[in-house]
């Protein structure tokens, strides 16, 4: 593939999810004079708590579809991925139904047990569009992946307004969120449904595989908890500490900041996933090339959106959703800085998986998890206010990115030069 592919692959990426987004942020006006701060504080636990779910529902195997260098490994990698996330689902779904006294008295909320089932149904849609997301990046099949990002955004907006008008409270909320993650799949279906039926395992490909990638499962699958953690966590303590319509406020913000640039950040490192690991396999000499220009380019394009919110974010706010929302306002303009760093290290994340350091990454993710969640619970214990607590939130996060920027690029350099030195030697 060449670099002017590249390009081509990332701009069909990148305009499914422009699309989809533009849609999500359209609605937003709607959504925040249909629904109240407390509304999107419930919907920011409910959220949370799937996410850090799916952070480790398919044990990353997902992550690994694209690496084989036979179409037959791949399929097998898919089916056992989809597998593991259907019982992962299921079990999650039982516990979380065991568990429904305690989450009803916590902060007093018995709402948020009305919603729980809801919970292993988003799940498991999530957890099958990524697996399936896997494949299709394998395949190269970027148009239809760009069909999916629009059409999921769709079905959400849709859900999401129209119970607005039809009901109180964030079921309308909650619902679309969760026939979101399922819409688009099926799309995605018919090329893996075509190689499912041309499979044919032997004995003992399932172990080999296993064995194989068991990097993922071992590693991947706790950084990526670890990953998620730190954005979540937020969400949950504020709910805890400052109440659901504080919590409301920062959900919101982050929402409409981290939607848009969270799946665009996604887009870019799928694109870079398929891109990397092709020329591991074909011409490792690049690859530090690839990592730094797109490190380059994401900081660049990162810094336009996050000016404009710094400077005139309360006016955007008041203006965009309404009085009601001022107070989410000082929540954006934090977000805004942090998701630069964000924006632009986690778009090249994948090298570390393509480079199988991962136990690299996760000793990075247990020291940021720590250090995130002492940002919160810290000030909390000093008796900071809401906005202070923010504050030394983003500060903490904004360091870590750096240090992921410090180890990331280790793993390239190391092997530019193993490749260096593998030449010399021939």
């Amino acid at each position: 593939m060449v670099a002017g592919s590249f390009a081509r692959n990332l701009a069909t990426l990148a305009s499914g999810t422009v699309i989809g987004q533009a849609l999500v942020l359209l609605s937003a006006p709607v959504l925040s004079r249909l629904y109240t701060e407390a509304d999107f504080g419930i919907l920011g636990v409910y959220i949370s708590v799937v996410t850090i779910l799916s952070s480790i529902s398919s044990l990353r195997l997902e992550q690994a579809i694209p690496m084989p260098e036979k179409d037959e490994d791949a399929a097998l990698l898919l089916r056992l991925t989809l597998a593991i996330t259907f019982w992962f689902s299921l079990i999650a779904g039982l516990l979380i139904w065991l568990m429904r006294g305690p989450i009803v008295q916590w902060k007093d909320e018995p709402e948020l047990v009305r919603y729980l089932w809801l919970i292993p149904v988003t799940l498991l849609g999530l957890g099958v569009y990524r697996s399936l997301t896997a494949w299709a990046v394998r395949g190269e099949i970027y148009k239809r992946l760009a069909y999916t990002r629009v059409s999921r955004a769709i079905g959400q907006v849709l859900v999401q307004v129209g119970l607005g008008f039809l009901m109180h409270g964030p079921f309308g909320l909650i619902l679309g969120n969760a026939a979101g993650q399922w819409t688009g799949i099926t799309s995605l279906w018919q090329p893996v449904r075509q190689a499912f039926i041309r499979l044919q395992s032997q004995p003992g490909d399932y172990v080999r595989l296993w064995r194989r990638y068991i990097k993922f499962p071992l590693y991947s699958t706790p950084s990526a908890l670890l990953v998620t953690i730190p954005r979540q966590i937020p969400n949950l303590l504020f709910f805890d500490y400052f109440g659901a319509g504080e919590a409301g406020f920062l959900f919101f913000a982050t929402r409409i900041l981290r939607q848009p640039s969270g799946l665009l950040s996604e887009s870019i490192s799928q694109v870079f996933l398929g891109r990397a690991a092709r020329l591991l396999n074909e011409d490792p000499a690049k690859l530090s090339s690839l990592y730094f220009k797109t490190v380059q380019r994401m900081l660049l394009i990162s810094l336009i959106p996050a000016t404009i919110l710094i400077t005139a974010g309360p006016w955007l706010v008041h203006w965009i959703f309404g009085q009601r929302w001022d107070g989410s306002s000082f929540y954006v303009q934090i977000m805004a800085i942090v998701l630069v760093a964000e924006i632009t290290v986690s778009s090249t994340s994948p090298i570390i998986t393509v480079l199988e350091k991962q136990d690299w990454q996760l000793a990075g993710d247990a020291l940021r998890t720590v250090a995130v969640i002492a940002s919160l619970v810290v000030p909390h214990w000093l008796g900071w206010d809401a906005h202070a607590t923010i504050m030394a939130y983003g500060a903490t996060m904004i360091l870590c990115y750096v240090v992921y920027f410090g180890i990331f690029s280790r793993a390239v350099l190391l092997k530019s030069r193993e490749v260096a030195a593998s030449h010399e030697q021939g």
